[in-house]
């Protein structure tokens, strides 16, 4: 049966719901070589939008294109940040030019990129690319490579996704806000992170290289009906409609997650995908027993994810699935008494929670990331 709900992958242009103004300024940003900061929760469609959609249209709507993306989740030093780099510098050659020869001239400006003739099982020859050692001056190197590409009459468009990551790598934000500013003023940037606390920490401190960089584009929630739309596209071609109230009630049981939402569509295609020949309306009772069928079929994984916390940590998270995953005063006399912990030792686990996503932390409020997490928990510890 085919499954148009798809989880666990950055989504093609048709897969994408909405998120039509975000498209549409991305697009203009890139055409006019703007430097952007685009921010949002994990599985809001950063990356599909602007890996899959705005980069593909910005390629191929030009000649001699090199869209460099590379992603800075986990990195924690110098050396790995430059591997990443580099690496992602190199896969955006090959796929910018795949014929040999004019891969190696372009490579005659990068000079940490060291080409490799390799042949593959079939004899036939192949160029593989390998990152010469060069310590912190290979970020010198990086940004020469990309503004030598653009003065040789190249269109380049530079990525850095989960770039809050960066934060603690010491000097490493006012050398990158350097490098940046000094790149050609048409070359388009953008900055991607899903951390939003770090990320206000980083743009809109006066003390921090990057305050006041770029224009900021947040992927917040989308629409309830664009969302319901979408949901009944996908369900009609196998007889099954939902109601507004009803695609509502399944959003907000997972706190408006598209990834999550599509994960209890494909347990409801997978229950109902093969029903009759009447049309079949999904109920709020339906969503939830999908909803319960995906805890049951997650709940070795997430016993094993829960592992990783301290039994004080994991009190919290129970605290926080009782109150449905969203706490706007977890420092306050109640919450501390239903996790058994002193104020002191509740700011140490919000903190170290925070940095980590385990929870966001939006105004006054904290909230539990992963939908499936306090799920969970409220089923099976609370």
């Amino acid at each position: 049966m085919e499954n148009n709900f798809y989880t666990d992958t950055i989504l093609e242009k048709d897969d994408v719901c909405n998120l039509f103004k975000e498209r549409a300024r991305l697009d203009q940003g890139l055409k006019k070589g703007q430097k952007m900061l685009v921010f949002g929760r994990r599985n809001s469609g950063k990356t599909s939008v602007v890996k899959n959609i705005v980069g593909k249209d910005w390629v191929a709507s030009q000649r001699n294109s090199v869209f460099v993306y590379i992603d800075f989740f986990g990195v924690e030093t110098v050396d790995q940040m430059l591997s990443r780099m580099y690496s992602g510098l190199a896969g955006s050659l090959k796929r910018s030019f795949p014929i040999q020869q004019t891969l190696l001239t372009a490579l005659d400006i990068i000079k940490r990129l060291r080409p490799s003739l390799k042949v593959d099982d079939s004899g036939s020859p192949s160029i593989s690319l390998e990152i010469s050692s060069e310590g912190k001056g290979g970020l010198e190197s990086f940004f020469a490579a990309l503004t030598e590409l653009h003065l040789k009459k190249h269109h380049v468009c530079l990525v850095f996704d989960e770039f809050q990551d960066i934060h603690k790598i010491p000097e490493v934000e006012g050398l990158l806000r350097d490098h940046l500013q000094n790149l050609p003023a048409k070359l388009p940037v953008v900055l991607m992170g899903s951390k939003k606390h770090i990320l206000a920490q980083m743009f809109s401190s006066p003390k921090r290289a990057f305050f006041n960089w770029g224009d900021h584009i947040e992927f917040g929630h989308i629409p309830y009906e664009e969302y319901t739309a979408y949901i009944n596209a996908r369900l009609r071609k196998y007889k099954l409609e939902m109601s507004h109230q009803v695609s509502e009630h399944l959003q907000n049981a997972v706190n408006r997650d598209p990834e999550a939402v599509n994960r209890i569509c494909q347990e409801l295609l997978s229950t109902f995908g093969e029903a009759g020949s009447k049309v079949r309306s999904i109920t709020n009772l339906d969503v939830e027993e999908a909803l319960a069928v995906l805890l049951e079929k997650r709940q070795s994984s997430m016993e094993e994810y829960l592992r990783h916390f301290t039994p004080a940590e994991e009190r919290v998270l129970v605290a926080f699935a009782k109150q449905n995953g969203k706490v706007s005063l977890p420092t306050g006399k109640e919450f501390l008494a239903k996790s058994r912990l002193t104020s002191g030792g509740m700011k140490k686990i919000l903190d170290r929670f925070v940095d980590d996503a385990v929870l966001y932390h939006e105004g006054q409020e904290f909230i539990v990331s992963d939908v499936f997490v306090w799920r969970h928990l409220k089923v099976f510890r609370a």
